[in-house]
């Protein structure tokens, strides 16, 4: 069964230090750093594969909830803690950190190394936007097709503004439309021929973040296959 899956990417680069920094050292490090109800994080399932540290952290967080109390019968707040894992990887080979999710748990992901880890580094998002994601497809030659597009700025003959989303039916008319409110488009739709495998369908979002719909078991592939795409 086909399940969307979101990423985020950002750049990583370790300030200049007297030892070169590796998958291995930062997998060293967290692999000591298991759950624990003093932190409230802990890593899990950290596996290095060539050159690509993969890991999952362990996130509680405290939130408030109506309750009844029988003996007292009045509604009390009563804390109780939630529990969610994120997936994040680590590429040595194009120095990148992403993450299965969106932007707020890159950011925690971010926030929790930056105090483990004993080397200072350097972290940006990749300026990788809808227009910006369209023009690598071109200029790589790699067979697409856009499918959907949403504007936020959509200007018809200055007698229609405002926010449009539809089906691009004609692809000359969906280059255009790219072209011209390539810093408007808050979504855009492809979808990718891949050798092999069924077409890729991939959303890219105006804050970089992507969403693919794709088999569990095929999610790494098609991972390695955008990392392809945009960094090579």
């Amino acid at each position: 069964m086909k399940r969307v899956k979101s990423l985020v990417f950002n750049s990583l680069n370790f300030r200049p230090t007297d030892k070169k920094i590796g998958s291995e050292d930062i997998a060293n490090v967290i692999t000591s750093r298991k759950y624990t109800e003093e932190t409230g994080f802990g890593f899990s399932h950290v596996e290095v594969s060539e050159n690509i540290l993969t890991a999952k952290i362990l996130k509680r967080t405290p939130t408030y909830i109506q309750d009844y109390n029988i003996e007292s019968q009045e509604i009390v707040r009563k804390q109780i803690f939630l529990f969610s894992d994120i997936q994040f990887s680590i590429d040595f080979n194009y120095y990148i950190l992403y993450v299965v999710g969106g932007v707020s748990q890159l950011n925690y992901i971010k926030s929790i190394l930056k105090n483990i880890l004993e080397v200072e580094y350097e972290s940006q998002p990749i300026d990788i936007n809808a227009s910006k994601f369209y023009q690598i497809l071109v200029e790589k030659h790699i067979p697409s097709s856009i499918e959907q597009i949403t504007i936020n700025k959509f200007n018809y003959n200055n007698g229609f503004v405002g926010r449009f989303a539809g089906q691009v039916t004609l692809q000359s008319v969906g280059a255009e439309l790219v072209s011209e409110y390539r810093n408007d488009i808050i979504k855009i739709s492809f979808k990718i021929e891949v050798e092999g495998e069924e077409d890729l369908l991939i959303q890219v979002f105006q804050n970089g973040s992507i969403k693919l719909l794709v088999e569990e078991s095929d999610f790494e592939f098609f991972i390695s296959f955008i990392k392809t795409i945009i960094f090579s």
